[in-house]
């Protein structure tokens, strides 16, 4: 009995390491310093697990703000945009990976959009200039966005060769392969190069400039 339950046991875990679990960090060189990279999103392209009805996430406009500023999702995520505001906004992008324009709408109302593609969606709002924001859209289901400190994990990845794809708004994007051992947990650990980004500023939806005073400060 004492082997049965032995070969049980080799055969469970050799099962189990088919599997690992990435703990990944992320660090940004922004030139002034090497810092956590905040709001980096980490991937393994083309991992889904199994078919299902498309999911779905949350963007709010909140003190004239797209909270949360960074959003990932997989293709076919219907990511709802609620107003919380007490004002008219309006949700747009003119990203190639998903145009749409949601017009104007009051506080206590929300809009919808369904996205389709892989890719980096530029959000802003035609009223108000401090209103950006990004959505990545990627093609798998095994997915993180980093926390404060640069740190995420992404569960039940199989094991052998893999890409690992990393994406910032200060770095883009980046991909790597990798040889993921039979282990429970795999840490892996990147830096971004973001020393070439440049502040940019963005017009509204008609390509214009948003409304400003004589001191050049955004009147909305």
């Amino acid at each position: 009995m004492s082997r049965l339950l032995a070969v049980c046991s080799v055969l469970f875990c050799a099962s189990l390491a088919r599997a690992t679990d990435l703990r990944l960090h992320v660090d940004i060189d922004t030139g002034a310093g090497v810092v956590p990279a905040v709001d980096a999103i980490v991937w393994v392209p083309g991992l889904f697990t199994k078919r299902s009805a498309p999911r779905e996430a949350r963007i709010e406009h909140y003190g004239k703000r797209f909270v949360p500023r960074v959003t990932t999702a997989p293709i076919g995520t219907v990511i709802h945009f609620p107003n919380l505001d007490g004002i008219d906004h309006n949700a747009f992008s003119l990203s190639d990976a998903k145009p749409f324009d949601l017009g104007l709408y009051r506080g206590g109302d929300a809009r919808s959009v369904s996205f389709d593609r892989p890719g980096v969606i530029q959000l802003f709002c035609n009223i108000h200039a401090s209103m950006a924001a990004f959505i990545v859209i990627v093609d798998s289901k095994a997915l993180a966005k980093t926390d404060t400190q640069g740190n995420a994990v992404i569960t039940d990845v199989p094991t052998g060769i893999q890409t690992v794809a990393l994406w910032h708004e200060l770095a883009g994007e980046k991909r790597q392969t990798v040889v993921l051992p039979r282990q429970p947990e795999v840490e892996l650990v990147y830096t971004l190069d973001g020393k070439s980004w440049k502040p940019t500023t963005h017009n509204n939806k008609f390509g214009e400039s948003y409304p400003s005073d004589t001191e050049g400060r955004h009147l909305y």
